[in-house]
């Protein structure tokens, strides 16, 4: 399993600091989920806390951690 910070710069393809909408789709896709655009969207949604339109490292840090606590097994 990669650290989040890892994971977190791998989507994060122009090193903003923030994860966008179309970076999140495009690492949905190549973690090899095939889904519906409106249900990644939904899932960017949820781990987008602030509503702000992007993900920085703190939210995807505290999700994925939540995950995690909810699933050991991963």
């Amino acid at each position: 399993m990669k650290r989040v910070l890892d994971l977190f710069r791998d989507w994060d393809e122009d090193y903003s600091g923030t994860i966008e909408r179309r970076e999140f789709r495009k690492a949905i896709r190549a973690l090899g989920f095939d889904a519906l655009r409106e249900a990644v969207d939904a899932l960017f949604d949820e781990y987008d806390t602030d509503g702000s339109g992007s993900i920085d490292y703190h939210e995807m840090h505290v999700r994925l951690r939540q995950e995690v606590a909810l699933a050991p097994s991963l």
